[in-house]
């Protein structure tokens, strides 16, 4: 089971992606630039994290690191780049020891 899902996504598109998160069950993290911290997808998600832009590849750098930090399994990348960003994919597996 999916704990936590991490959305790379703003505005409706975040917002729908929440509410169906939280009506299955896990929580929802979103990714959040400098612009979007009074937007409404930010007010119903579980978590927010801070990224500088979302196009950046700072952000998409962030977002990989809050992946495997925060050990979260799932990602739904909306944001342009995130999703075709080598290694995204497999962020969220645990290391290989």
């Amino acid at each position: 089971m999916v704990d936590t899902i991490l959305i790379a996504n703003r505005g409706e598109i975040a917002a729908r992606v929440i509410r169906a998160a939280h009506a299955f069950g896990p929580r929802a993290a979103v990714a959040v630039a400098p612009d979007d911290w009074r937007a409404a997808h930010v007010a119903l998600a579980d978590d927010a994290v801070a990224v500088p832009s979302y196009l950046s590849i700072v952000a998409i750098v962030a977002i990989v690191a809050i992946v495997a930090i925060v050990a979260i399994v799932a990602i739904v990348a909306g944001v342009a780049g995130v999703a075709g960003v080598a290694g995204v994919a497999g962020a969220g597996e645990p290391p290989l020891l």
